[in-house]
């Protein structure tokens, strides 16, 4: 749901918010979790709880960062301020290419 400050705040099926920590070994493979990534965690008998495993991805956006979309809507001002229209298209192709909707 959220990454802040290296902790990560999971929602469990229940409903419930865990704050996680990743594991080491996340860092050692170069994965950090995103907001939208599906994991596996555990958690510990305080509440809190650690990311162990972060399931394959559907797609991934790096500004913002973000995995699994399912669809964007994109908001541009056509007076003030001025939007680059080249912005827009470069949005737009990025995330059809991410196989998001759009």
């Amino acid at each position: 749901m959220k990454a802040l400050s290296g902790f990560y705040y999971v929602l469990t099926a229940e409903g419930d918010t865990v704050a996680c920590r990743g594991r080491g070994k996340l860092r050692r493979d170069g994965m950090n979790p995103l907001v939208g990534d599906r994991v596996r965690f555990v958690q510990s008998a305080d509440g809190s709880g650690a990311v162990e495993e972060i399931l394959p991805r559907k797609n991934c956006f790096v500004r913002p960062a973000v995995a699994n979309v399912d669809a964007l809507v994109l908001l541009a001002a056509n007076v003030n301020p001025v939007t680059d229209p080249f912005l827009v298209d470069r949005v737009a192709v990025i995330a059809e290419h991410s196989e998001c909707g759009v």
